[in-house]
Parts: structure tokens; C-alpha cells; sequence
């Protein structure tokens, strides 16, 4: 139930950017966003010590960021002064610098991973050594490693080809996995999926069940200026 009820919502804010969120009734934070400067927010939950204060939830660290942040560096600033009571990756996109950043964060410290060539797997896995434990994360490593095998298999990724990435049920062997095996890109269970173009300001958003349904396209631009936020 939780996955069918998605919502796409248009934001014209009193202040900042107007953006785009797919999300769910009663939300007011950010899950996975995109704003008109063609920056992009994804979040991506992590293993990492919990903090009992009062601190600001990363749902609404990732508003700011989409709301207020037109760069990498912006975003990365307004990360380094929020905190927060959970581990998380934010994943940062921006159309304009041609960059994508990776904002590791738990409540005690922060990392961030800047890709100038604009390609960075994320599968929950944390990528700088200093947010690792001890031992590995073995299902999300095995994730990444499928993540990039596709990746390096199909080379420049399309629409189409990052939607069959997302539906991905496969190991590195090219072998089904078991339905719901936390090994696999598709596990049966995603509240929502999306795919970001901030180059022409457009999203791909799944329908149910999970990813597997049709992807509805969305034009943030047209949207805003049929609401008469931007003029033309």
C-alpha cells in the first residue's frame, strides 16, 4: 500500500528554488528531488550510529539542499551545517558544472566524493574509507559491484537502459537472484523509482509495483511555466 500512494510534487517556495519531489502524502522533507538550476538530491540510507538529541531529519537537510543549493559546493555547505540523527548518502547532481557529488554523513562526521566525469555508483555502500566499519558491507558491496558492471556493460546510459539497470534482479554472474535478495538492484520493494535528466529538466517516475510498472515522464520547466512561474 505504502508504494502505490506516490505523489509528484511542483514547489514554487516563498524562498529559494522552485523543484520537484517524488514523494508521498503528508511529506514535507525530500527524498529524491530536482530543482530548476538542474541540481538533483537522492537519498540514500546508511549503517552508522544513531543519536538520541533532537537534530533535524535528513529528509529535511535534502529540501534544503534541493530548495536552496544551485551547485555542488553549496550543497556540500549546507550538508556540513545541518546536523543530523542518522546516516545517510546524499546524492548531488549538477546539470550545470557537469559534476556529481556523493555527501556521506553520520551524526559525528562527514565525507564527500566529487566525480568531475559525472558517473559515481551508489548502492547504500559507503564510498570513502573513513565512513566505513571494520568489515564490509557485503550485500550493498555486491550491489555496487553489480551496479558498475552494468554501468561499464552498456556504456553511455540512456532512459531506457538506466530503467533496466533499476529492474535489475541479476548477480555479477549474470544469475537470477532469490525474489528479494537484498543482493540485487530490484528487490521487490521500492516505495518509488527515478530517473533524473537535470540536463533538459525532465524525470521518469515509476508507477507500481515498485520499479517494475511504466515510467511517467515529467517536464519541471513546463510544469512552472504553466503555473505561471517562469515567463514564455
Amino acid at each position: 500500500d505504502f508504494a502505490r500512494h506516490k505523489m509528484v510534487v511542483f514547489v514554487n517556495p516563498t524562498e529559494g528554488i522552485p523543484f520537484v519531489s517524488v514523494s508521498w502524502p503528508a511529506m514535507m522533507g525530500v527524498v529524491s528531488g530536482m530543482n530548476m538550476e538542474g541540481l538533483t538530491v537522492t537519498l540514500n540510507a546508511a549503517e552508522g550510529p544513531l543519536n538520541i538529541e533532537g537534530r533535524t531529519p535528513v529528509s529535511i537537510l535534502a529540501r534544503q539542499i534541493v530548495q536552496y543549493a544551485s551547485s555542488i559546493d553549496e550543497a556540500v555547505a549546507i550538508a556540513e551545517q545541518t546536523e543530523t540523527f542518522v546516516s545517510e548518502q546524499i546524492f548531488v547532481c549538477s546539470a550545470k558544472e557537469r559534476k556529481t557529488a556523493v555527501i556521506e554523513k553520520s551524526p559525528d562526521k562527514m565525507s564527500v566524493i566529487i566525480s568531475d566525469n559525472g558517473s559515481i555508483a551508489l548502492t547504500n555502500h559507503y564510498r570513502s574509507t573513513s565512513m566505513r566499519r571494520a568489515e564490509p558491507y557485503v550485500v550493498s558491496e555486491r550491489r555496487l559491484q553489480r551496479t558498475e558492471q552494468l554501468i561499464k556493460r552498456t556504456g553511455a546510459i540512456d532512459v531506457p537502459t538506466a530503467v533496466a539497470i533499476l529492474r535489475d534482479y541479476k548477480d555479477t554472474n549474470d544469475k537470477a537472484l532469490p525474489v528479494g535478495s537484498e543482493e540485487a538492484l530490484c528487490q521487490f520493494i521500492s516505495h518509488h523509482s527515478v530517473v533524473f535528466n537535470p540536463d533538459n529538466l525532465q524525470l521518469w517516475v515509476s508507477t507500481s509495483p515498485w520499479q517494475l510498472g511504466e515510467y511517467v515522464c515529467y517536464d519541471l520547466r513546463s510544469v512552472m511555466e504553466q503555473q505561471g512561474v517562469l515567463g514564455g
